[in-house]
């Protein structure tokens, strides 16, 4: 029993860690749709709020969280 249990340690780990990574990943492809539309000017404002809104709460809140860390770092992530 013991054997077993140490075989699917590792595989659950594995699906964990790629479980996360997958969503981290789509966090942030979709903070690079998204970030212009919290800045000043934004190139294509309705696009990227279209593309906000298709989006689930997770996705949001993963958004939205990575946009308040940046704010809150003292240098600009973005310069055009």
């Amino acid at each position: 029993m013991r054997q077993k249990s140490e075989r699917q340690r590792p595989r659950f780990a594995e699906r964990v860690l790629s479980n996360n990574t997958i969503v981290v990943t789509m966090a942030l492809l979709s903070q690079i749709l998204i970030i212009n539309a919290f800045l000043p000017n934004p190139r294509y404002p309705l696009i990227q709020v279209f593309y906000f809104n298709a989006m689930s709460n997770l996705s949001k809140y993963l958004i939205l969280r990575q946009i308040v860390i940046a704010k809150q770092m003292p240098y600009p992530i973005n310069e055009h």
